[in-house]
């Protein structure tokens, strides 16, 4: 081999490994979890009434991950396939907050607070590596975490909204263990009562969720007031008293008397 052909050789070597470096230097840096998830509950919000933004929801669905996206039904518009991932008909009335991010071995759990005039919906989004980037796969609801309120009448309303609005029983499931609406000892009065083999709702004194309900307003003059409930049954009217108690300067339900 003369030396022209060396020289071309080498040059031929110098430009490859240019190349390369320039092409690996150059590769693009995939988003964090944080900003994956940032990113799919901005385009989410966007997709949802009244906006209706067809490309924000193009955008929100290319960041699920293909085992998520097997749940869509493709009769439905993007935008409502979306609610039913994230488990949410209504959007957060303040915004949103991402509270902690878990590293796990094979995947990423981004913990979420949707803020609503009553409190937090948490959803806590369960991503993995996909195709080169993080991808959601999975949303998991987490508890209800109301507002503390400085009224008895309001801390019973803000505790039977939540607990009329949940798709399984909170007693079956007992997820009122985790309200911080109840007092420590009415929770564990009531987690007896399961444990007993109770045949009613204690917090609605039936066995049925009633069609409405209505809270009489008192007059507050003590640290325990007894705040009296009706329950509308279809037109049948079923009453009962809520006890609640003042601690910290907040109200908390203390108990349920049936009548």
């Amino acid at each position: 081999m003369n030396g022209k052909n060396i020289l071309i050789l080498v040059i031929a070597i110098v430009l490859i490994v240019v190349g390369f470096w320039w092409w690996s230097s150059g590769e693009k840096q995939i988003d964090s979890p944080e900003v994956v998830v940032s990113k799919f509950i901005d385009n989410f919000i966007l997709a949802a009434p009244p906006t209706g933004d067809q490309s924000a929801a193009e955008l929100a669905r290319g960041l699920l991950s293909v085992d998520a996206l097997t749940s869509f039904n493709n009769d439905l518009p993007i935008a409502s396939n979306l609610a039913m991932v994230v488990g949410v008909q209504d959007l957060p009335t303040d915004g949103y907050e991402i509270i902690q991010v878990t590293e796990g071995e094979d995947n990423v759990i981004v913990e979420t607070h949707w803020r609503y005039s009553g409190g937090d919906t948490v959803r806590d989004f369960k991503l993995i590596l996909e195709n080169g980037g993080w991808k959601i796969d999975q949303v998991i609801p987490g508890p209800f975490v109301p507002v503390l309120s400085d009224s008895p009448e309001k801390t019973v309303g803000i505790f039977y909204d939540w607990y009329l609005a949940q798709e399984t029983s909170p007693l079956g499931d007992q997820s009122f263990r985790e309200s911080n609406l109840l007092t420590t000892d009415f929770k564990s009065r009531v987690g007896v009562m399961v444990e007993e083999g109770i045949n009613f709702d204690p917090f609605l004194c039936a066995q049925d969720k009633p069609q409405s309900l209505s809270i009489t307003e008192i007059e507050e003059t003590e640290d325990m007031v007894i705040v009296p409930i009706s329950f509308n049954y279809y037109g049948n009217e079923k009453s009962a008293n809520i006890k609640v108690i003042r601690t910290d300067n907040h109200w908390l339900l203390d108990d349920v008397i049936c009548d």
